[in-house]
């Protein structure tokens, strides 16, 4: 492949372009040559080169490097293959009908609980759409359980191949898809991470589903990968790379490896809610050129890593591989859904008037004015600095009050006011310190 069909990107999942590299070149052909010596050890000497696809033989070439998203911990490639080169690669393939007939064997058990929760969180069942239907695993297992399913895939083999079984299925993706059907369900089995623009998608997705209507995805867990590659620099490396091969994803032979967090941000940002997530491992895929011992080592790993991925937070971290359900929801919640406010409903209400509250000034006290008393023959006049002491006032009378006393106190002693204070302000009469 020319180096020009390759692009530098930012995340699909938050846009972030700040990320770390995980893996470089030399790190992706020493982990290819580990799965190559893990399978030779497992298979059978005389298999068939063509039942090697998806074991050691994939659509896309290996990474040149990978990197993880700083932000939301998402694993890509970086550079990556541009959109129309990975488009050639998927439509050109022309898989043989024993090899989907074995692909289908494989997957009809895993295929069918799935169907079995997608029928538990709708309530029942209705129309789906499965986007990458491929051999048509999931559209067999949906039909059994009442499903009124179709399925669309860029392969036109695997088209024919669900078609000979009965299966309602049609080449393209799901933009081709007409923008005016409803589906109650629309799903991304093992196709999601392996799309130029899963953001793109999940929002076509979205446009095409009725009211309440679930998405399903399953992807590889970036985290889980991103962990087995820091164990991998450890003494832990011999067993990290068995659950990375167990699983396909040793040499990282996807376009995107998301977490939870990074599924949850895309999912609520096309308006869905995140109702379920689950995790396990891949598929079974051991078959007749497995050798004995390798059945049930690889029968035994994956039921201890289905067994752990029942449980949400183990699943965000040790699981290989995530299913994560998401519910429509309404215009009106789906700020709330993403974190914010919503704004309050419009109801028609009587107009409430609000009097103004007015401060309560509180009033000067008057002063009532004395009468003038009788001044005692001789007695020199009184202003109100010098106030006489009570037993003279009775003896002699009332004193004279100045002018300046006479008048109405213009304002209120201040509340709090301590007495001291108030006995040296020099703007207050002496009588009334």
């Amino acid at each position: 492949m020319a180096s020009s069909a390759y692009e530098l990107t930012a995340c699909a999942a938050c846009s972030d372009a700040r990320q770390r590299e995980i893996a470089d070149e030399e790190d992706v052909r020493a982990e290819l040559e580990a799965l190559w010596i893990f399978h030779t050890k497992r298979l059978r000497a005389d298999i068939p080169a063509e039942r090697l696809r998806d074991r050691l033989a994939f659509s896309q070439r290996p990474p040149l490097r990978l990197a993880q998203c700083a932000r939301c911990g998402t694993v890509r490639r970086n550079p990556v293959e541009r959109a129309f080169t990975l488009r050639s690669v998927y439509a050109g393939e022309t898989p043989e009908a024993n090899t989907l007939r074995a692909l289908l064997r494989a997957q009809y058990t895993t295929a069918l609980a799935q169907a079995r929760r997608l029928t538990r969180l709708l309530g029942r069942s209705g129309h789906a759409l499965e986007v990458g239907s491929y051999a048509g695993a999931f559209l067999l297992a949906a039909v059994e359980l009442g499903w009124n399913v179709e399925g669309i895939d860029v392969n036109e083999s695997a088209v024919r191949f669900a078609r000979s079984l009965g299966l309602a299925a049609t080449t393209g993706d799901v933009g081709s898809t007409a923008r005016d059907r409803r589906f109650d369900a629309v799903v991304f089995w093992n196709c999601f991470d392996q799309l130029p623009d899963p953001a793109a998608a999940l929002r076509e997705a979205c446009a095409r589903l009725a009211p309440g209507g679930l998405v399903a995805v399953r992807v590889p867990n970036g985290a889980f990968y991103a962990r087995m590659r820091a164990w991998s620099r450890t003494p832990l490396a011999r067993p990290a790379r068995a659950l990375l091969a167990h699983n396909n994803l040793l040499s990282f032979p996807y376009r995107h490896g998301f977490t939870v967090r990074a599924l949850r941000r895309m999912m609520a940002r096309c308006g869905l809610r995140v109702e379920r997530v689950r995790g396990g491992p891949l598929v079974p895929v051991a078959d007749e050129w497995t050798r004995w011992w390798a059945v049930w080592e690889e029968r035994g790993t994956k039921a201890l890593l289905r067994t752990c991925g029942v449980l949400a937070p183990v699943a965000e971290r040790y699981a290989p591989w995530l299913e994560v359900y998401a519910r429509a929801v309404p215009t009106r919640d789906r700020a709330a859904s993403r974190g914010a406010t919503p704004a309050p409903r419009e109801v028609a209400r009587k107009p409430v008037i609000r009097r103004r509250s007015v401060p309560r000034l509180r009033a000067p006290t008057p002063v009532a004015a004395a009468p003038p008393p009788a001044v005692l023959a001789g007695e020199p006049e009184l202003d109100g600095a010098h106030a006489p002491h009570a037993g003279d006032v009775a003896r002699r009378g009332t004193p004279k009050i100045s002018e300046r006393a006479r008048r109405p106190r213009d304002h209120a002693p201040p509340l709090g006011r301590s007495r001291a204070l108030r006995r040296t302000d020099p703007e207050r009469p002496a009588h009334y310190r």
